[in-house]
């Protein structure tokens, strides 16, 4: 366990230690943010998770026990704050409407521009069901060991392969377009 992120967690908790407070935000924001954004497809979308993200941590901090990383249980409030803010409705509309994408550049992968292949890499994970571009974004985008991104999820071990298994299987269908 990070014990600096503990010690810090302990005094934001135990004292309402702003300064702690702004510590562990400086810390961990960036990651809160890429994980929201993953989840919801929109920095505008992404920057209101955050912000419900941290606005739940500073009350709930009391339910902080320290048994696991800061990292994950900030993690598991962000999951809950995206579901709540009631973008799950619009992520299920706009996937059905989203087309593959197309390949622009009928040369091998190798060949692609960065921006292209990444973008179409990114939309893959949001076309994906909603657990699968969760175990996605965890364990391959924030690259959490099995069991921390099983503890954010609330998941087993093995729901969280075979939920990862089955992702990188559509994720390999939708793009094969990009394969050499």
């Amino acid at each position: 366990m990070n014990q600096a992120d503990a010690a810090l967690a302990r005094r934001w908790a135990e004292n309402g230690d702003r300064e702690a407070m702004r510590e562990l935000y400086e810390r961990h924001s960036r990651r809160v943010f890429a994980f929201a954004r993953s989840m919801t497809g929109s920095e505008d979308a992404a920057a209101e998770v955050l912000q419900e993200t941290f606005l739940r941590a500073a009350r709930g901090m009391s339910r902080f026990k320290g048994e696991s990383e800061f990292s994950t249980w900030l993690l598991a409030v962000a999951k809950s704050a995206a579901g709540d803010l009631g973008r799950r409705a619009q992520r299920r509309e706009r996937d059905q409407k989203m087309d593959p994408p197309e390949r622009v550049n009928p040369e091998p992968a190798d060949h692609l521009g960065s921006r292209e292949l990444t973008e179409a890499v990114r939309q893959a994970v949001l076309r994906l069901p909603e657990a699968e571009r969760l175990a996605v974004t965890l364990c391959e985008l924030q690259e959490l060991p099995l069991q921390e991104a099983g503890a954010v999820l609330g998941w087993t071990e093995g729901k969280l392969k075979s939920t990862l298994w089955r992702a990188r299987g559509r994720l390999k269908k939708q793009l094969e377009c990009y394969a050499s």
